[in-house]
């Protein structure tokens, strides 16, 4: 036991390049559970994959649904096979899909020079950048809304 008798716990660090484990996936889906009494939804994880006439992968598109948004994690393409419009497609897939699931947004944060031109050809509107992340770049927040957001959802924390 601890001051005050609370118990004392143990912090367990854990680093991992290989996404999530059992332990982070536990986290999210409690933490997602405590805002599930407003809201409705479980993460999934979305992917779409590109692949060349020999199986070999060529590109991807990793996305997060929760509650009624599609995140965009990571998009990638081969470089040999940039400026050929793979690119667009998978955008365009994932919009397919978060508009047949009845999602209100896709959102996004990407670094590089090219990243706000591409992403505004596609309909996104940036929200937010952050300087310096990494050292000397700069860090996209982008959104494009599938439907118009509730006029009556203006919740917003104290102080903001």
């Amino acid at each position: 036991m601890g001051k005050g008798g609370m118990s004392v716990l143990s912090i367990e660090t854990a680093m991992t390049r290989h996404g999530d484990t059992q332990e982070s996936d536990y986290v999210r889906q409690r933490l997602y559970a405590l805002d599930g009494e407003n809201t409705s939804g479980a993460l999934e994880h979305v992917n779409l994959y590109l692949r060349d006439a020999d199986g070999t992968l060529c590109g991807g598109l990793l996305g997060q649904q929760y509650w009624n948004c599609m995140f965009i994690d990571i998009l990638w393409i081969e470089p040999r096979f940039r400026g050929m419009g793979y690119g667009r497609r998978l955008m365009s897939e994932i919009e397919a899909i978060a508009r047949a699931r009845g999602l209100d947004l896709l959102h996004l944060d990407a670094q590089g020079l090219e990243v706000p031109g591409f992403y505004t050809k596609l309909g996104f509107e940036m929200f937010g950048v952050l300087d310096d992340t990494p050292r000397g770049y700069q860090r996209y927040f982008m959104v494009k809304r599938l439907t118009k957001p509730d006029p009556s959802c203006s919740r917003r924390p104290a102080g903001s």
